[in-house]
């Protein structure tokens, strides 16, 4: 039982405490919490609330957050974890620095093994790699030294057959793109009840855009009581953090931080923050993403319209500068190309669709 670390206030019997009197104060920096109590609260809990379970003292688990004040409404839950609960409070940054550790890591471990090992490249061995590399260049090397124009020739028969089923590939999509589907006529379908919409948007050293993206996301007609925006930060990025901590985030938005791990990518922050979404509806927007103030009911108008069998919706990106130069305009063909001909083809072809990385929208588990 330690009794240094807490300065516990008296407070008159006959009225009752203020929040300020009330709570005792740890100091992390000297006295870290146990690491076996961190284990006995749903990890979910303890990251979203910013709640960690310190120490025991007499028969209650001390819980340290940086404001108690507000912590008080998660008693409930987290007596039915710990047992008797006494709040304390810590300073805001060690904290972070101890729920990261003890909580915030091995969810991270968990995002980089969401993806079963056969399916993901954590199954591949390097030695194996390297010794089909080596003997794929020894092949093409003796097939140099002794038929060159037999390679040379095999070689421009293989591009030439590349290019034909390509060619064909997108007639075939064009084609079956301009015919109209069925599941897409007919009278506007609206929902029953608007689903919650979970937004995921992962950021990465973009101080200067976070405060463009919350006016855009705020921008959207969609009801701010279904509408669940998830920022998602690495804890290594104190610049676009700062930026964050520093604007009025409404009640909508969270702010994920994504521990250290063993690989940095947008995947493992996205399998990350993938527990913390309360929709059952998951989209990804990029930072620099422009969505149009009516893009969330289509999305729900959509899925309601097509059932329980699509599972995910991919939105056709554009180019808002397409004007702008040259180039500008190259792209701005290529997508129309691939997100209003290709992409519709295959899905009406009955055949994999390669799914891009934003304005892309997923059924929830929920």
């Amino acid at each position: 039982m330690v009794q240094v670390a807490l300065r516990w206030h008296r407070v008159a019997p006959a009225r009752q405490p203020t929040p300020d009197a009330a709570w005792g104060t740890v100091d992390l920096a000297t006295l870290p919490p146990d690491p076996s109590l961190a284990a006995l609260l749903p990890p979910l809990l303890a990251l979203r609330e910013g709640v960690l379970p310190w120490r025991r003292s007499g028969a209650a688990t001390v819980v340290v957050c940086a404001d108690p004040s507000r912590a008080i409404r998660t008693l409930p839950q987290l007596e039915a974890a710990l047992g008797p609960v006494r709040l304390a409070r810590a300073e805001p940054e060690p904290l972070r620095s101890a729920l990261s550790d003890l909580v915030g890591r091995p969810l991270a471990t968990r995002a980089e093994r969401r993806l079963p090992s056969p399916a993901s490249c954590r199954s591949l061995r390097g030695g194996r790699l390297a010794r089909w590399g080596l003997s794929g260049a020894a092949l093409l090397l003796a097939a140099v030294l002794l038929a060159p124009l037999a390679l040379l020739a095999s070689l421009a028969m293989l591009a030439a057959a590349t290019l034909l089923l390509s060619a064909a590939l997108r007639l075939a999509a064009l084609l079956t793109a301009l015919r109209v589907e069925s599941a897409d006529q007919g009278a506007q379908v609206v929902p029953a009840r608007l689903p919650i919409v979970s937004v995921l948007v992962p950021l990465y050293r973009e101080p200067e855009i976070a405060g463009t993206i919350l006016a855009r996301i705020a921008a959207l007609d969609y009801p701010r009581k279904c509408l669940d925006l998830c920022l998602i930060l690495e804890d290594d990025d104190d610049l676009t953090r700062r930026a964050v901590a520093s604007a009025e985030l409404p009640a909508w938005v969270q702010v994920i931080v994504v521990p250290e791990g063993t690989i940095r990518t947008k995947p493992r922050a996205l399998n990350y923050a993938l527990p913390f979404a309360r929709g059952s509806v998951i989209g990804i927007y990029d930072a620099e993403d422009l969505p149009a103030p009516d893009h969330l009911r289509r999305v729900a108008e959509v899925f309601a319209r097509r059932g329980a069998r699509t599972a995910c919706l991919q939105g056709a990106l554009d180019y808002f500068n397409s004007g702008r130069n040259w180039m500008a305009r190259c792209f701005t063909l290529e997508y129309a190309a691939w997100f209003r001909v290709l992409l519709p083809g295959l899905e009406r072809l009955g055949m994999a669709l390669p799914l891009g990385g934003t304005t892309l929208f997923l059924r929830g588990l929920r």
